[in-house]
């Protein structure tokens, strides 16, 4: 039997959730007073985004805890990751690309999670001094057969870096290119060449295809060795719909070593 850790996710589409002002009314009453504030200083997409996301993370959580929504007090760590204090470790991440917004839960540890729109006129190049030499050959390798799988594998990349800054907390401070990630057919394998001592074995990545032009992946703190991800998600319009969604693990066949 596998060693794997429970992980929960739960995606929003934003534009599905109905604008009408019942929806946003019986939202905002989820809201504290600060997070009402917060709100009326966003303009309307973003306080759109914001109502919806607060609202969906007060509604899991309050779930998994086993309290009301009302009762879930999003706080900060001096780093700035979010964080809820409750009856167990409950241990959480939010993010979003275009309208699409995704939450990761989980018991096992702190979590990481990036989503990104795969853009095929995105210049990455522009962005390679956040790169180490090794992802932008393996970004290029498959070019000539399949000229979209430079995006695809950019974006990747990409997210795999957002979500370990993510877990750790230690944010955009790292220096990206000293995070070196080489995907495998069978495993993510990761280098931090930013600590003098290398602990890079307490983490755990897997990336996924949704709705076919996004990529997310998630970055796992461990305490043991993790051999996978048991995965749950679902598509949440709060208080609206869930159902369960599977999103495709994003693997490669080719293997190389480090």
């Amino acid at each position: 039997m596998s060693n794997s850790a429970q992980v929960q996710v739960y995606v929003c589409p934003v534009s599905r959730v109905p604008q009408d002002h019942l929806v946003v009314s019986h939202y905002l009453g989820f809201l504290s007073s600060a997070e009402k504030l917060r709100y009326d200083q966003y303009h309307s997409k973003a306080a759109r985004l914001f109502l919806i996301s607060r609202v969906l993370v007060k509604t899991v959580l309050a779930d998994k805890l086993g309290i009301s929504p009302h009762e879930v007090n999003i706080q900060l760590h001096p780093n700035g990751k979010p964080f809820v204090e409750g009856s167990k470790a409950v241990y959480f991440n939010l993010t979003h690309s275009a309208d699409v917004i995704i939450l990761a839960v989980t018991e096992e540890g702190e979590i990481g999670v990036d989503i990104e729109q795969v853009d095929r006129v995105f210049d990455w190049m522009r962005v390679d001094s956040v790169l180490a030499p090794s992802e932008i050959e393996w970004i290029k390798g498959n070019e000539l057969i399949d000229p979209f799988s430079v995006y695809q594998r950019f974006f990747q990349i990409w997210t795999l870096k957002e979500a370990y800054i993510k877990c750790t907390g230690e944010g955009m401070s790292r220096h990206l290119k000293m995070l070196n990630f080489h995907v495998l057919s069978e495993r993510i394998q990761f280098l931090d060449s930013t600590h003098a001592t290398q602990k890079t074995e307490e983490y755990y990545f897997e990336s996924y295809m949704y709705d076919s032009n996004f990529i997310f992946s998630i970055c796992l703190q461990q305490s043991r060795n993790i051999e996978c991800f048991n995965l749950d998600c679902f598509q949440l319009l709060p208080f609206i719909s869930m159902h369960r969604i599977t999103p495709t693990p994003y693997k490669y066949n080719e293997i190389k070593s480090l």
